[in-house]
């Protein structure tokens, strides 16, 4: 099983340059079933402000494994 974080929030500036990048390699792993896409609503930085929940999402997917 692969896992991908989505970060949902903070779509201006670079980030929405990256998002648009991203949004299709996302749209295809929504519909791959070997794949896992939580989504955060939070900016891309959630590893900062968010750190327990984006430790607990490594620790899913690494049990996934």
């Amino acid at each position: 099983m692969r896992t991908c974080i989505w970060c949902a929030e903070g779509q201006e500036g670079l980030v929405v340059v990256v998002a648009d990048l991203l949004r299709p390699f996302a749209g295809r792993a929504r519909r791959d079933p070997r794949w896992r896409l939580p989504a955060l609503n939070v900016i891309p930085d959630a590893y900062i402000l968010i750190p327990q929940t984006v430790a607990d999402l490594f620790d899913e997917a690494a049990r996934a494994i």
